[in-house]
């Protein structure tokens, strides 16, 4: 066996090793479910209804490290989730996340702009 077979074939075998260790991205953003009762093109109003008005309003949109837009707006309620408007003041989105605190400064981590 030649020298060239030889570093071929370690090459080989490593390049198949290093496949079949990838790992996948530390950073993935938590999956929420909807809050339930709040549904896609609600009102304010129709959310307040629902769950009252809120612990914290803000705007713009932090989901893990992606920036949405200073034209979201935010609703936060403490132990119940966040509901996400869009500009035109319809719910976007919601996610229910009983740990949340009430307030924005939640998960400073993820917002490199937290204060």
């Amino acid at each position: 066996m030649s020298c060239r077979t030889l570093a071929l074939g370690l090459l080989a075998a490593a390049t198949a090793f290093s496949v079949s260790c990838v790992i996948p991205p530390m950073d993935q953003p938590q999956e929420f479910a909807a809050i339930p009762r709040i549904e896609e093109g609600q009102t304010p109003d129709d959310v307040i209804k629902v769950l009252g008005h809120p612990t914290v309003r803000e705007n713009g949109w932090w989901n893990g490290t992606t920036w949405y837009d200073m034209e979201f707006h935010v609703w936060y309620y403490k132990k119940v989730g966040r509901v996400v408007f869009n500009r035109n003041r319809e719910v976007h989105t919601s996610e229910a996340d009983p740990q949340q605190l009430g307030r924005t400064d939640q998960h400073p981590a993820s917002n490199p702009l937290s204060r």
